[in-house]
């Protein structure tokens, strides 16, 4: 999806959030979950890179807009920079998990949260 857009490096931020979430536990992220992909639909639309606060395609003082208005303020997102630090391995073996035939991101949750991890080469 972000591969072709202008906003790669935005879209990859967001998808961290995003993968934050349907990793949280708290009953809340399902509604994060779907407010982040939305945003990340609709950024990845743009046929522009997103460069100024009146270019943002979102509510105007939602969360997601001013995580997006952080952005492009500093070049990252504090919270996205804390989930790579603390996470990261985390985010990375979700979403490799996904890409098992038959295993979605339910049942890539459950193997993150259990350590049912298993590798063999």
């Amino acid at each position: 999806m972000a591969s072709g857009s202008p906003n790669k490096e935005l879209i990859r931020e967001l998808q961290v959030l995003l993968d934050e979430a349907k990793l949280g536990s708290d009953p809340n992220d399902k509604f994060r979950v779907k407010s982040y992909k939305s945003a990340i639909e609709k950024i990845s639309l743009m046929t522009v890179k997103i460069e100024r606060e009146s270019e943002i395609p979102l509510t105007k003082g939602g969360k997601i807009y001013l995580k997006v208005k952080e952005f492009l303020e500093k070049g990252h997102i504090g919270k996205t920079q804390e989930i790579l630090a603390t996470n990261e391995n985390m985010i990375d073996i979700y979403r490799d998990l996904q890409k098992i035939a038959e295993v979605g991101p339910v049942r890539a949750k459950d193997l993150v949260e259990t350590d049912e991890l298993c590798v063999e080469i």
